[in-house]
């Protein structure tokens, strides 16, 4: 009875793993589709303001796919029960399998219950465990596919010659920004030097003039500046 329950039980085993194996590459497939769509969004986002994409929004993005996807393959896996259930649904044992599990999960293995047993080994040895084969979601596979060259090559554009010339122009702004401070500052200590060399350092307030010189904030702003 032993060599039967373990025959059984170990049959029920490869079927769980068959099963959840399928099952892990169906979420595998389907967290990168996900992971894809969004990357897409994404990606539109800053494109059809004229940007660039950030390239650290691929990894941030489909490592959290895979990530929920893990996740959500431990929750939804499939037991040792299910498994039972699939065999007898698959197979068409009319519940045999399912049978057996409960009865060996209640420690019944005698008189009848030995002949249950006896007669599951019977038909689960001639059942070929490959049979159960794969079905691969192909059209999500396609879609997720199509969706991850699409925001990958939405990675290789740059920024729209619009905002280029926006971003040189700050940035030409931001230096002579940075040069017309020192120069301010140059002068500043140059003023010092001469009021107190004339001792007219009391009546002008070279502190208000600082402060006033403090307000011209280096800035990308034109305006502002």
């Amino acid at each position: 009875m032993e060599n039967t329950d373990e025959h059984i039980e170990k049959f029920i085993k490869h079927v769980k793993k068959r099963l959840n194996k399928h099952f892990g590459l169906t979420v595998l497939i389907g967290s990168l589709s996900v992971g894809g769509v969004i990357m897409t969004a994404i990606a539109l986002s800053y494109i059809l303001r004229g940007y660039h994409v950030p390239l650290f929004w691929y990894p941030v993005c489909f490592l959290s796919s895979l990530f929920l996807g893990v996740c959500f393959w431990l929750y939804f896996r499939k037991s040792h029960d299910q498994a039972a259930i699939f065999t007898d649904k698959f197979f068409s044992l009319k519940d045999t399998v399912r049978s057996y599990s409960g009865f060996h999960k209640a420690h019944k293995s005698s008189g009848f219950y030995k002949l249950q047993a006896m007669q599951t080994e019977s038909y689960i040895s001639s059942i070929p465990i490959d049979k159960i084969k794969y079905k691969c979601p192909l059209v999500v596979l396609v879609i997720g596919i199509i969706l991850i060259l699409t925001s990958g090559l939405m990675g290789f554009k740059d920024d729209s010659p619009i905002i280029q010339q926006r971003i040189e122009r700050e940035k030409l702004m931001l230096e002579s920004t940075q040069l017309i401070n020192q120069q301010i500052n140059e002068l500043m200590e140059q003023m010092q030097e001469e009021l107190e060399e004339k001792d007219l350092d009391k009546i002008v307030d070279m502190n208000e003039v600082r402060q006033k010189a403090e307000e011209l904030q280096e800035t990308p702003d034109i305006k502002d500046a």
